[in-house]
């Protein structure tokens, strides 16, 4: 075999590693640094009106992608969780643009439940959501800090792309910052109070971390805040998850106010 055709091979294969390691939403991503601050918030009205289109563009085509219609292109399950974080979040931000200008994405009708057309699936936002992420990747619920709501009190929309050779750091990344966002988390040593999330209420059974039976506590709000205790002791920073730990017994949870009003840049 000749010097040129070992080259040749050599550059074929890894172009199949590139191009195997899942849809690429670089394009996405560019739209996330230039319309996205450092907060979250997103410039909605610059996106409405110079890239309304080339956003819908471009998250028709990654909906044909999918593992399941192209299981060569995702080499590893993370790849696959990359993927439909990105697709979740990058339909929520189209359909926001396209129904731009409105208060909050609730005010787009159906916009939960109406069936997006993925390759040959049709699935909703919802389905995305509890029919394949929960059921096929709630080992690491973590990917419940990346999926986004256009809302005040979601997580923080990054402006990155999750990738699957990266997730385990990206989803370090975004834990630390939930927990340092007063939207999202707050603990208060003073008072012996957490602050959390609706998030860890509305997917409390994601976070059972410790297996806890529900029929050993007395009523179920018990159950669910003892499961977001044990959750942080095992999983929050160290310094949340040790004064958890040393006040467990008398710790008291509060399910924050979730605000639904659009998160947008007023920049």
């Amino acid at each position: 075999m000749g010097e040129w055709m070992r080259s040749l091979l050599l550059f074929i294969s890894m172009m199949i590693t590139v191009f195997s390691q899942g849809y690429d939403f670089s394009k996405y991503e560019e739209l996330l640094q230039t319309h996205v601050d450092d907060f979250g918030r997103v410039k909605y009205k610059a996106l409405a009106q110079n890239f309304k289109d080339e956003l819908k563009s471009e998250v028709d085509k990654a909906r044909k992608y999918n593992p399941k219609d192209y299981p060569k292109l995702y080499q590893t399950k993370n790849d696959e969780f990359a993927y439909w974080i990105n697709l979740y979040n990058h339909i929520v931000l189209n359909e926001v643009v396209q129904h731009y200008p409105i208060k909050s994405i609730n005010d787009i009708p159906n916009v939960w439940k109406k069936k997006q057309t993925i390759g040959s699936l049709k699935l909703s936002l919802d389905e995305i959501e509890h029919e394949v992420l929960r059921k096929q990747f709630v080992e690491d619920p973590r990917f419940h800090f990346a999926l986004i709501c256009a809302s005040y009190s979601c997580p923080k929309l990054q402006k990155f792309v999750y990738k699957g050779s990266k997730l385990s750091e990206q989803f370090n990344q975004i834990s630390m910052e939930f927990y340092n966002n007063q939207l999202t988390f707050d603990l208060d040593k003073k008072n012996k109070a957490i602050y959390v999330s609706k998030i860890f209420d509305w997917y409390n059974p994601d976070f059972n971390v410790a297996s806890l039976k529900k029929e050993a506590f007395k009523d179920e709000e018990v159950y669910k805040k003892e499961v977001i205790k044990t959750y942080l002791i095992k999983n929050a920073p160290a310094e949340i998850g040790q004064f958890i730990e040393q006040h467990k017994r008398d710790i008291k949870v509060t399910l924050m106010e979730w605000h639904w009003r659009l998160n947008e840049s007023v920049y």
